[in-house]
């Protein structure tokens, strides 16, 4: 493959991308953290897209605003809904991140941090994962038919 066709192909990837981010209700995140190992992990590309709750079923992977930190956004499996919102659980994490005690129906006040995740918090549904090892193999493969 010469130069200039790999140019066109990565600058046509490009476009494509752009257009489906800009003009679409698709957004694209990188991963950071531990908590969802093996699933996902660090610098994996996220693909989400906005939903309404209506659309979220318990087993789907959501990214949503944390209640302990403003400035963080948590992605992390719904494992329950209840009237007050959605429980959710990291896969590698020991508890819910609600610990929420099913029998009560409330949540542990002993760790009143995160509550049930409502509609107003959700951020975006994960719909696809870009493996980081995946992405460094197609940048490497291109970088090395270009130069």
């Amino acid at each position: 493959m010469d130069k200039k066709l790999s140019y066109v192909i990565v600058l046509i990837i490009i476009l494509i991308l752009l257009y489906i981010f800009i003009f679409s209700n698709y957004y694209i995140g990188m991963g950071y953290g531990t908590s969802m190992e093996p699933m996902t992990g660090e610098g994996d590309l996220y693909i989400y897209e906005d939903v309404p709750k209506e659309d979220i079923d318990i087993g789907d992977t959501i990214h949503f605003e944390s209640q302990c930190d403003r400035r963080d956004n948590i992605l992390h499996t719904v494992i329950a809904e209840t009237d007050e919102g959605f429980i959710t659980h990291g896969y590698n994490n020991d508890n819910p991140d609600q610990l929420y005690n099913f029998e009560d129906g409330l949540v542990d006040e002993d760790f009143p941090c995160e509550a049930p995740v409502k509609e107003e918090h959700i951020n975006a549904k994960l719909i696809y994962i870009i493996d980081n090892n995946i992405l460094i193999d197609i940048f490497s493969y291109f970088y090395y038919k270009i130069y």
